[in-house]
């Protein structure tokens, strides 16, 4: 089963370093095929990082833009799912800072604050877990949604993040726990110490 997996991400890792060799060429229908392969992957993790579907659309767009740039200089054996996951959270921690900056400026003097995230969590009125994922740091909301959507284990995460194994378990344990504490029942078997690994 295991070798199945590996073998499974390796033709996938191949397919992508493939299409984007064509890119580099300049084959559109090879950017078309990467974009389909990765694009909702890539919003679901800016979402579950900026918390509206919205920018999370436009932090892809970005992302896919940089991904042409460094297509002539990529090197095959790299993955372009990490990569993807890295910069769609490098992107959407920059435009978090944007938007709070926006809505510093934007809010009146005297008004009652209100973050980016809970306005954007109110205006969108997402999922439940969603909601969730508002009240977690950004680092958490990283982890959690690469470990629940992706399925990846904190030390790969800690490779897409550049961030380090450690680090990454206890983003990912505290964040998991939260999620547990306001949901209870509904997020128990999610990630059940899979944080561990």
């Amino acid at each position: 089963m295991e070798s199945n997996v590996k073998e499974a991400e390796d033709d996938a890792r191949d397919r992508d370093a493939a299409l984007l060799g064509r890119v580099a060429a300049g084959e559109r229908a090879a950017f078309d095929a990467l974009h389909r392969a990765h694009y909702r992957s890539v919003v679901r993790l800016a979402t579950g990082i900026v918390g509206s579907t919205e920018e999370a659309r436009d932090v892809a767009q970005d992302v896919f833009v940089a991904l042409l740039r460094v297509a002539p200089q990529w090197q095959p054996d790299a993955r372009v799912s990490t990569w993807l996951r890295r910069t769609t959270f490098n992107v959407s921690m920059t435009t978090r800072r944007r938007v709070a900056r926006w809505w510093r400026r934007a809010t009146p003097t005297g008004a009652a604050p209100v973050g980016p995230e809970r306005a954007t969590a109110l205006a969108d009125l997402a999922m439940e877990v969603g909601a969730c994922l508002d009240q977690l740091s950004p680092r958490q909301r990283a982890t959690v949604t690469l470990h629940l959507d992706e399925g990846l284990t904190p030390a790969e995460i800690a490779e897409t993040l550049g961030m380090t194994p450690n680090a990454a378990r206890l983003a990912l344990s505290k964040g998991l726990r939260a999620l547990r504490a306001e949901k209870g029942e509904a997020v128990r078997e999610l990630g059940t110490e899979g944080a561990g690994r």
